[in-house]
């Protein structure tokens, strides 16, 4: 499920930190995007790769129940809209939950964590444009803005309300995406090699649960 795939996840990098010797500071912020990293797998998109058989044995097929899945144990379905990414979903959730000098930071490492969405948020070539009227044309990703995310409880306790995503900081402008990362990359104190070494630490964390989900999987 996504609650123990996440909870691996955050177990793994907390390992990868201390192994590191990480101060608190950094510790800290890691542990949160590791616990939020995900999140945005609960994403209906998601949730239908998972549960769909593509072309794999029907017996490894998720049951369609209300767990919220993380990973799956067949060859996934394709998503529904072309180039969709998880990782963006979960950081726009963060993003409206918190406030506070970090959340940038974190945001950013969330979204990076597959090294797919970094400085700025953009629609890609062929992606599925939005139907509804709501949406005021924003989407990228595979991401619409107005897109909901369900409930969920996290392992370090968080509970997450029903969420609706805005993607409105994919303009340019004050509190944009692109002015939040630039100010990142810039701040003497972080600076492109910090956000990159410490996104590198969250995709271990992943990366090495991940790989013993699978050893367990296969057992």
């Amino acid at each position: 499920s996504l609650f123990e795939h996440v909870r691996d996840v955050a177990e793994d990098t907390r390992v990868v930190v201390e192994a590191l010797r990480i101060g608190p500071e950094w510790a800290q912020r890691l542990d949160v995007a590791a616990n939020w990293h995900d999140v945005g797998k609960a994403h209906e998109v998601f949730q239908r790769m998972m549960t769909a058989p593509g072309e794999a044995d029907e017996r490894y097929r998720p049951p369609n129940d209300h767990t919220i899945w993380a990973k799956s144990n067949h060859t996934i379905g394709r998503a529904q809209r072309r180039h969709f990414r998880h990782e963006l979903a979960s950081a726009l959730a963060f993003l409206q939950r918190y406030t506070g000098p970090d959340i940038n930071l974190i945001a950013y490492l969330i979204a990076a964590h597959h090294g797919k969405v970094r400085l700025s948020i953009r629609s890609l070539p062929g992606e599925q444009e939005p139907t509804r009227p709501e949406c005021e044309g924003l989407f990228a990703r595979g991401v619409w803005h107005g897109d909901t995310l369900p409930e969920m409880d996290l392992p370090d306790g968080t509970k997450v309300p029903e969420t609706t995503l805005d993607l409105r900081l994919m303009r340019l402008g004050v509190g944009s995406w692109l002015e939040r990362t630039l100010g990142l990359r810039d701040d003497p104190d972080i600076g492109p090699f910090r956000l990159a070494w410490y996104e590198s630490v969250l995709r271990l964390g992943d990366h090495r649960a991940s790989a013993r989900e699978r050893k367990g999987a296969n057992k």
